[in-house]
């Protein structure tokens, strides 16, 4: 791994040029295709910008390289989720929880932490997207 380059491409990202920072990324992933941190740093940068579809298969890449990396499965998870796939992002959380132990994760945990089990996370999260979507609708 070129740490210059990607000191640069994250330098790109925090000073707010996220356009840059993805292409800085692109060029990374292209010399360094097999390293998980510059897909997921990639798929993170995808999703600021908007680019559910980038972030989704960058983030799957990521963990396929890492799969213990649950910064990558939390992005995969997120972006699943926003674009409405629901059962694939459920699913991505089961797969890496069935890896680790909860106690040692420290993005799902807080998810996770006001729910007794993953089940009664996954019906009150999609729950809460029905109520919304519903409020949503009643006032157009």
């Amino acid at each position: 791994m070129d740490t210059e380059e990607f000191d640069r491409a994250l330098l790109l990202r925090d000073s707010g040029d996220l356009a840059g920072a993805f292409d800085a990324f692109e060029q990374l992933r292209v010399k360094f295709p097999q390293d998980a941190s510059v897909h997921g740093m990639q798929g993170g940068i995808a999703r600021d910008l908007g680019m559910l579809h980038e972030a989704v298969a960058l983030f799957k890449r990521a963990t396929e390289l890492a799969p213990v990396s649950e910064v990558a499965s939390a992005g995969l998870f997120y972006s699943l989720f926003d674009m409405g796939h629901r059962d694939e992002a459920f699913s991505e959380l089961r797969r890496y929880l069935s890896l680790v132990k909860i106690e040692k994760t420290r993005v799902y945990s807080i998810l996770l932490r006001d729910f007794s089990n993953l089940n009664e996370a996954e019906n009150v999260l999609r729950g809460r997207l029905t109520i919304a979507r519903g409020a949503n609708k009643r006032k157009t």
